[in-house]
């Protein structure tokens, strides 16, 4: 099973992956010649009935504090050779269920879906070993939750591979907020706006979630408010809670309103209205790009006092 999490910059989604991950983590105990292995804990435990027979562990100082009578033949009945081999069978047959594979921007090139860009992106040297990379590091028999900005071109290419079990998620913000709360301009910039404060990797992120929105049938898009205002997060009919974030006030969370002097500069807070005026209306800078990316993605234009703003 492949859950795709699509999302914008400015919310976190490494976080959100990881729950989702979480979730389908298999807590199931593996069984074997009278003793119970739970493999989903870090660290691992082995008990024989009651008694705690293996745990692998470190002090703060880098010695080993764990208990190993399973493989050093403290257990009634088993060798320290058969004790190994138990455990070595144990893991082989465990299936740990939800796995996290973060793509970061490898997949964000939109030239295939929009003719903007650069196609020589797509058949360059690097995006071969991103997506090589990708392919050997999903699991068979897992949930495999992949958390990046992908282009519709990249999806359907990774669906054609992973037909049964392949689910879209698309998370979108308010593109004001997200302007905000971004700082990759400082890594690169979109050159040919006319500010240079609209980091790359914040507008593909926007292009790609309208582009995800309106290309992908079956995506299920879901707005980051609506994630930090019911805590979970719902994926084919299943409730996931998402602890990482508390509401402040249905725009913006508690710890981003308690860091907003570290997490939104003065540039940006002043700029926000130029970003806007740039957004509202792509097709002047790129005539294949999305419109209104607000009227897009479902969005109305929203000023800095009222997104940092208590409601009453």
């Amino acid at each position: 099973m492949i859950i795709l999490l699509n999302g914008i910059t400015a919310i976190r989604k490494h976080y959100i992956g990881c729950s989702i991950a979480d979730h389908f983590k298999n807590t199931t105990p593996v069984e074997l010649d009278g003793l119970t292995f739970h493999l989903h804990m870090d660290p691992i435990e082995v008990y024989k009935g009651t008694d705690l027979v293996y745990k692998p562990n470190t002090d703060e100082d880098g010695g080993d504090n764990g208990i190993a009578d399973l493989i050093n033949g403290g257990v009634e009945g088993i060798s320290s050779e058969k004790g190994s081999e138990l455990l070595d069978d144990a893991m082989t047959g465990y299936s740990a269920g939800g796995v996290k594979i973060h793509m970061a921007q490898s997949f964000d090139n939109v030239y295939h879906d929009t003719g903007v860009g650069n196609d020589d992106l797509n058949e360059s040297f690097d995006y071969d070993i991103e997506w090589d990379k990708l392919i050997a590091t999903i699991a068979p028999n897992k949930v495999n939750v992949i958390v990046g900005t992908f282009a519709p071109y990249y999806i359907n290419k990774l669906e054609a591979l992973y037909p049964d079990g392949f689910t879209v998620v698309n998370i979108t913000r308010n593109p004001s907020i997200s302007y905000l709360f971004d700082d990759s301009y400082k890594a690169g910039y979109i050159a040919s706006l006319p500010i240079k404060t609209v980091g790359e990797s914040l507008f593909s992120g926007i292009i790609n979630n309208i582009l995800v929105k309106n290309a992908i049938p079956n995506a299920i898009n879901i707005k980051f408010e609506d994630v930090i205002a019911a805590g979970v997060i719902s994926i084919n009919d299943v409730d996931i809670n998402i602890q990482e974030f508390v509401d402040y006030n249905g725009i913006i969370t508690q710890y981003e309103k308690d860091n907003l002097d570290t997490l939104v500069d003065a540039t940006k807070a002043g700029s926000l209205t130029e970003f806007e005026n740039i957004v509202t209306d792509l097709t002047q800078i790129y005539p294949n790009l999305p419109g209104n990316v607000y009227t897009e993605l479902g969005y109305e234009l929203i000023d800095y006092k009222t997104a940092t703003s208590a409601l009453f």
